[in-house]
């Protein structure tokens, strides 16, 4: 039950569930994080091996950043038995998404930059 929970957390980042429920999907989360990190193909065998959502939560925990940030927010008590109601929310560092941009702009900008020189070398200055 448990895993299929951390499944459903990853596919859409929040989940919302009963506070014992997302306490043990927090401690999953952390666990399988610590394992994807290292990025070896053992520690992806260690996640595959104990997922039946196997593409789903290898390939979201493998492309996860270092820094998660987990938030979880108390909706109140449930009606039927009063349990309380938590919304679990992975929230990604900003510095690691500042990063990723800061990359990719590089990429783009590289080869215009390299465009501009070639222009510019063939732009005649005299009239």
């Amino acid at each position: 039950m448990f895993k299929a929970l951390l499944a459903t957390f990853l596919s859409y980042g929040q989940i919302k569930t009963t506070k014992a429920k997302a306490t043990v999907v927090r401690q999953l989360l952390s666990k399988y994080h610590k394992i994807a990190l290292k990025g070896t193909l053992a520690g992806r065998r260690q996640i595959l091996a104990n997922h039946f959502n196997k593409r789903i939560v290898a390939d979201k925990l493998m492309s996860l950043p270092k820094e998660i940030k987990l938030e979880m927010t108390n909706l109140g008590p449930r009606k039927g038995d009063g349990t309380e109601i938590v919304l679990l929310k992975m929230e990604i560092a900003k510095k690691e998404e500042v990063e990723v941009v800061e990359k990719e702009v590089k990429k783009l900008v590289k080869p215009v930059k390299k465009q501009v020189k070639k222009d510019a070398k063939n732009i005649s200055t005299k009239k």
